[in-house]
């Protein structure tokens, strides 16, 4: 089932807002959030966490979130444990360390686009194949 925010005030009714800044958030992470909401609760990869709204909403929702950049400037969350992660190259974990990664507008930013695809499978557990809370 799709959402559609059409006005002002169905944005105002999203229970995903989180933030001063809502009216910018775009619909790709409401529908994020949405989709995360019904998972079982787990360890959490976000890649191009930018301002880490994302990860920060995951947390309060009780993910175990690390979030990453390659801009350690922009991200806000103190309560978060942020690494500065190029995803053009390999990521500094073990095979099989989460549950979920998530990665919202940043692949096309990337010179090597394949290598956010098969390091996010790397790091996997159950190859990607969901489960969670482990």
């Amino acid at each position: 089932m799709s959402i559609i925010y059409k006005t002002p005030n169905e944005i105002k009714k999203d229970k995903y807002q989180g933030s001063k800044d809502n009216s910018k958030r775009e619909p790709t992470k409401r529908k994020v959030l949405e989709l995360f909401d019904k998972l079982p609760r787990g360890k959490v990869l976000e890649i191009g966490a930018g301002d880490g709204f994302l990860s920060n909403t995951l947390n309060d929702m009780g993910f175990n979130v690390i979030a990453s950049d390659i801009n350690t400037d922009l991200f806000k969350p103190k309560n978060i444990d942020f690494l500065k992660i190029d995803a053009n190259f390999t990521f500094p974990f073990e095979d099989n360390s989460f549950d979920y990664v998530v990665s919202v507008e940043t692949i096309e930013h990337l010179e090597y686009p394949w290598n956010l695809i098969n390091e996010s499978y790397r790091v996997l557990k159950n190859r990607g194949r969901g489960g969670g809370g482990n």
